[in-house]
This record gives C-alpha cells, sequence and structure tokens, in this order.
C-alpha cells in the first residue's frame, strides 16, 4: 500500500516543482519494511525526501511535528495523506482550489482508502 503513494504523488497535474513531499515512517524497528519506501521516494526526484525516525512520541501528530522542521521556508500548506490513501492525480489541484475559493487555511479533503470493503462491507469510501 505504502509504496503506491510516492508515485501517485509523482502523477499529480500540479507542477513537480511547486511542492514537496516528505515522507516519514516513524518507528518501525525492521528496515527491511521501511528502507523500499524510502529507494521508492528517491525515484521521482529532488522534491521528494524520505526520514525514518525511532522514539516518536505521539504517533501521526509527532511524525507531523517532526515532518514541520523540514519543510521548505516557502511552504505555506501541508497536506497529510495517509499510507492507505488513494491519491487521484487531480489531488493536489483540487486541493489549491478550494483553499482559493474558501480562503481556509486548513482543509479536510476527502480521502478514499483501500481495502475498506474487507474491513467494512457496508460503507462506501468511494475506493
Amino acid at each position: 500500500m505504502v509504496a503506491a503513494i510516492p508515485a501517485a504523488l509523482a502523477r499529480q497535474t500540479w507542477s513537480l516543482h511547486d511542492y514537496e513531499i516528505i515522507f516519514i515512517d516513524n518507528n518501525t524497528a525492521d528496515p527491511a519494511l521501511w528502507q523500499p519506501v524510502g529507494r521508492l521516494c528517491a525515484t521521482p526526484g529532488p522534491q521528494f525526501q524520505f526520514v525514518q525516525v525511532m522514539h516518536v512520541c505521539g504517533a501521526k501528530a509527532g511524525a507531523l511535528n517532526i515532518v514541520l522542521t523540514m519543510t521548505r521556508p516557502d511552504a505555506t500548506h501541508v497536506i497529510t495523506v495517509g499510507a492507505d490513501y488513494v491519491v487521484v492525480p487531480q489531488f493536489l489541484s483540487l486541493a489549491a482550489r478550494a483553499l482559493v475559493r474558501t480562503g481556509a487555511d486548513y482543509l479536510q479533503l476527502p480521502q478514499a482508502s483501500r481495502h475498506t470493503a474487507d474491513a467494512a462491507p457496508d460503507v462506501n469510501m468511494g475506493a
């Protein structure tokens, strides 16, 4: 599942030079699980970064705090994408249009998750 995310983000209909992708793996002790993702993140280009950190407290929020220290100084927005999310090619374009249209500083975008039919067969997540 995680391996599909770098490729999906590299296929965005948004200029690759206008965004950065920082992947963080937190608290995965087995390098055989996180090293392949690190290699995939090196493939699309220099705007992709990968970091693996151990002993992160606060789960996703703790990881986000670490990533925020690594973002470009000119970053204006941060979008988080879970490892099981389906990222469509127009994901960033849709987010940018919604930010302009609403004037919002934060958006919770609808997410489609993989394999939800098996976990919750009566719930349609759009995936």
